[in-house]
């Protein structure tokens, strides 16, 4: 998040029980063009950190909920 969204809010929720654990991250920063996103990675984070939970047996759920203009 800070990569993508310098100096903008971000916020962030943990939440855990007994036998799962939930972990929110949300920024509030523009949105890039597809160039700019293109350009500043390799855009595998999002891949690998779902491996990373499936190995686990957990999940990850990623995308936008703004509404596209």
């Amino acid at each position: 998040m800070r990569k993508h969204t310098p100096g903008d809010r971000v916020s962030v929720r943990l939440e855990y029980g007994t036998d799962d654990v939930g972990l929110e991250a949300r920024d509030f920063g523009g949105r890039g063009t597809p160039g700019e996103l293109a350009k500043s990675g390799s855009g595998c984070v999002l891949l690998g950190m779902r491996g990373r939970a499936e190995l686990l047996s957990g999940t990850l759920e990623s995308g936008s909920d703004r509404a596209v203009s």
